[in-house]
């Protein structure tokens, strides 16, 4: 994915410079945009095309920024761009988060972690599909 663009979208800072720190690593040539919000990852899906996507599940100011979730926000990117990867990522398990990942087309689906490993792991097989 030589200078491919990722985007990355979370509302929590921290969160977006851990990702951004695993993205670097794995694709030293992409380009990455960073979104804090699910309306913001729209427009900029929009504007750049990416061709990765790691996006939170849940948002503290969803209701004021438009869409609720990562959730619709995949299914809003998988209807307009399917060949997207989409990797959700969320703070908290629950069994059901792993369905409505699948349900809206998610690649992946990841606990974020302070180490990343995980997330790290998950875009492994789905980078050398590239």
């Amino acid at each position: 994915m030589a200078s491919d663009i990722v985007l990355i979208v979370d509302d929590c800072k921290v969160d977006r410079v851990m990702v951004r720190s695993t993205v670097e690593r794995m694709l030293p040539d992409s380009q990455i945009v960073e979104a804090d919000s699910p309306g913001e990852a729209v427009r900029l899906v929009e504007q750049h095309k990416p061709r990765l996507i790691i996006a939170d599940v849940c948002y503290l100011h969803a209701a004021i920024k438009s869409l609720v979730d990562g959730y619709e926000l995949c299914q809003w990117i998988k209807g307009k761009m399917p060949d997207v990867v989409v990797v959700l990522v969320t703070g908290s398990f629950a069994a059901v988060s792993t369905e409505c990942a699948e349900r809206c087309g998610a690649d992946a689906f990841e606990i974020k972690s302070s180490s990343m490993q995980e997330l790290a792991r998950a875009l492994e097989p789905l980078l050398q599909k590239r």
